[in-house]
């Protein structure tokens, strides 16, 4: 795919069509591309002067939210042909990398907010390939597939583009060179079919594992100033064709291990809002603390209601404000092997952050003066120790 969009002179898109029986062409109003003028004064003593009416969500409706935009396979074809023609519902659109121009601005003047907050402004030279890949990332989630097995390589053409931009080694989703953070992408279901792919084929830490949801990649969390709290000591995907290093992989076939501290939590959800954002009760071996989940569980709710849980701190600011957490459940304890569930920012405010990293005391441990006056002697701080994620 990246062969065939990439050398098109120009990719014909019919917008608005809803699957392939449907053409480029559709009934619409002969002036319907016209925007009308009108004439307004302002005040009792002003003059009328003529204005135009303008959709303000024009190119959002027409193109960013048309029938295209929720098949996943198409994102390809948008983000890597460099001219497109659109046709909507309602008019004829085209974009190259430096004008977007319709039948109702013919002459590309189309007013600044008409084409702001594209979701795929990646085409755009101006922005850096990680940044390229991290809005083509979150437009795919965000799209259907009519195959779960279609997942990996639906995106790969987009992928390999970008492989050798960022000299960097794939992971499904995820590239190895800012691995750390990535690791905390957030999904948010927004009502949707929120699940695993069945099958599967992806590993639980990439976020090409749940579907229904819009993926925030996250990939520039905590990039001024932050504190890593985990190691990574390897990673890797058993790919079906080596010579393809953005292709599909063997189902669940792969390994990330990691040095870094867990502690077992329990808790109790209580909706916090008609949004995605819910609170939980956080309680860290008798002690309770409060804390907020935001619209990042992968599938949280029924997947934990019977089993273990444990948090894993990746990332916290240096001010010490946050803490990034993946939320882990074991595959099998002994061996240390998990699969991740979650994503959880923790809030410092009432002392959670302090809990996290400790446990009921086993032996001698040093704490703060401060420590017995609060009731923390009683703790040790989690030794780091190796971990698999599947």
């Amino acid at each position: 795919m990246t062969d065939v969009y990439g050398n098109s002179a120009l990719t014909i898109v019919a917008a608005h069509a809803r699957d392939g029986t449907e053409g480029l062409f559709c009934n619409r109003p002969p002036l319907g591309t016209k925007a009308p003028i009108i004439n307004c004064s302002w005040g009792p003593n002003s003059q009328p002067e003529p204005y135009c009416l303008v959709d303000h969500r024009l190119w959002i409706n027409s193109v960013e939210n048309c029938h295209l935009s929720s098949r996943a396979w198409t994102v390809q074809e948008r983000f890597l042909s460099t001219k497109r023609l659109y046709f909507t519902e309602h008019q004829v659109f085209y974009r190259c990398a430096t004008h977007e121009v319709c039948e109702s601005f013919p002459a590309g003047e189309t007013p600044s907010q008409l084409i702001e907050n594209m979701a795929l402004q990646s085409v755009k030279s101006s922005l850096e390939p990680r940044e390229k890949w991290v809005r083509a990332a979150e437009v795919y989630s965000r799209a259907c597939l009519t195959k779960d097995t279609d997942k990996i390589v639906a995106i790969a053409g987009i992928a390999e583009n970008l492989h050798a931009a960022l000299g960097d080694e794939y992971l499904v989703g995820l590239w190895r060179g800012n691995l750390v953070h990535e690791l905390l992408w957030r999904s948010s279901s927004n009502g949707g079919d929120q699940s695993r792919p069945d099958p599967c084929l992806a590993l639980t830490w990439s976020w090409m594992a749940v579907k229904g949801v819009a993926v925030d990649i996250n990939s520039t969390i905590c990039s001024s100033g932050c504190n890593h709290h985990i190691n990574i000591i390897h990673a890797s995907v058993d790919l079906v064709d080596p010579s393809r290093p953005t292709g599909d992989i063997h189902q669940r076939s792969g390994i990330l291990q990691i040095r870094g501290s867990l502690k077992q939590v329990y808790w109790s959800p209580r909706k916090y809002s008609d949004g995605d954002w819910r609170k939980y009760q956080i309680t860290f071996e008798g002690e309770q603390k409060g804390a907020l989940i935001t619209t990042n569980p992968d599938d949280l709710e029924d997947a934990l209601r019977d089993r273990r849980i444990f948090l894993l701190p990746v990332l916290s600011t240096e001010e010490g404000q946050s803490i990034e957490c993946l939320v882990l459940t074991p595959v099998i304890e002994q061996a240390r092997i998990y699969e991740r569930v979650g994503h959880y920012t923790m809030s410092s405010d009432n002392g959670g952050d302090w809990y996290l990293f400790r446990q009921r005391k086993k032996g001698n441990d040093s704490v703060p003066w401060w420590g017995s006056w609060l009731g923390y002697s009683d703790w040790e701080r989690i030794p780091k120790a190796d971990l698999c994620i599947i």
